[in-house]
């Protein structure tokens, strides 16, 4: 495929748009170059978690709750809170709430070994075994490792970009994941009584957004100070599913704008032939 070149993709450390039905790359640049997934861990372990855990699972939030990084993005879920797994998926996929990560990780580790003990520390930990096998065994993430369930910095946590873009190709055909990560607000009543508000930071999803995208279907952001600023993107065109992903070195550089910017150039376009009111789809 001959590819146009782009400036704005300059800005770019890494950048990709896949088609999930051709299994077939349309842009793909710098690939293996080692990325901190930052928050785009949520996805991997939310993957994970749904091996062990049920939507309707009652979950009460504990002493994990004391693991969240300070300055970490919360989904404002507390110790004692009472909620469903599906809701904290919600709260750690949407807001990108670390709190619920770590809440949802001590929990699916205790499910998998009902028999085992655990410490918060130790639960979360044996959950990071188990995302690792995950991701090697089911995804095919062959160049990356994890620490920590929410994406928090650490030198022993990095992927690259092919293997985010597979990351992202198993979490969009879970319809658990796709249900919630298409969404760009939800508000819950939890079995505590609590009332939540989470918002997507995915702002193709907001419709008052100047990156609105109609065609946004999911998936997640992710952003810290030494991971820079990463999207993984998914969008449904044309009766297929394409996944796009971002990686940009500066928390200011436009990873939404540049995000559209390689929909617009390399994703499927509609031609309408004027003459036989026939539409006509082609792929760039």
């Amino acid at each position: 495929m001959e590819q146009k070149e782009l400036i704005s993709l300059s800005n770019a450390r890494a950048a990709a748009l896949y088609c999930v039905e051709d299994n077939q790359y349309l842009y793909a640049d710098n690939m293996d170059a080692i990325i901190y997934p930052a928050s785009i861990t949520k996805l991997l372990t939310a993957c994970t978690a749904l091996q062990f855990l049920r939507p309707d699972t009652i979950i009460t939030v504990g002493d994990e709750h004391e693991l969240v990084n300070e300055h970490s993005s919360l989904a404002l879920v507390f110790p004692g809170y009472q909620l469903t797994f599906s809701d904290l998926l919600a709260g750690m996929l949407i807001s990108s709430g670390c709190d619920a990560a770590y809440t949802i990780a001590a929990a699916a580790a205790r499910a998998a070994f009902p028999d085992t003990a655990m410490s918060a520390k130790e639960a979360v930990e044996r959950f990071v075994v188990l995302m690792n096998e995950y991701a090697c065994s089911f995804i095919g993430m062959k160049n990356s490792h994890f620490q920590n369930p929410d994406g928090w910095d650490d030198k022993e946590q990095y992927s690259n970009a092919e293997d985010l873009i597979k990351l992202g190709k198993h979490a969009i055909e879970m319809p658990e994941i796709q249900a919630i990560t298409s969404l760009s607000e939800k508000v819950s009543d939890i079995v505590s009584g609590e009332h939540l508000v989470w918002l997507t930071t995915n702002m193709l999803l907001v419709k008052n957004s100047p990156y609105y995208c109609p065609e946004t279907v999911g998936l997640k952001t992710g952003s810290t100070n030494i991971a820079g600023t990463h999207f993984l993107g998914a969008f449904e065109r044309s009766g297929k599913t394409y996944l796009s992903f971002v990686s940009c070195s500066d928390l200011q550089q436009d990873k939404f704008g540049l995000t559209l910017q390689i929909l617009a150039e390399y994703g499927p376009i509609i031609i309408s032939d004027t003459k036989s009111d026939h539409t006509t789809t082609i792929t760039l």
